[in-house]
């Protein structure tokens, strides 16, 4: 899981636990599905690149720093 993702889940974890600690089963259900909820949101999965150098590969959760044309070749 991304670190991201923490200060989201543990409040719900704890919450969970809490109500779950007291008898109440319903409430702390739906704060647990919520946590895996979370949990799955900010999974953070181990990516394969492709070893083919014609292969096109868009980083998913990268950034864009920059957009530029390259300059036309065949119009001289």
């Amino acid at each position: 899981m991304a670190k991201e993702g923490y200060p989201f889940l543990f409040p719900l974890l704890l919450v969970a636990g809490l109500f779950f600690y007291s008898g109440m089963n319903w409430p702390g259900s739906l704060f647990l599905a919520l946590a895996l909820f979370i949990a799955s949101f900010f999974r953070d999965p181990e990516r394969l690149i492709p070893s083919d150098e014609a292969a096109i590969v868009s980083p998913a959760d990268g950034k864009i720093v920059g957009i530029a044309a390259e300059p036309d070749q065949t119009t001289r």
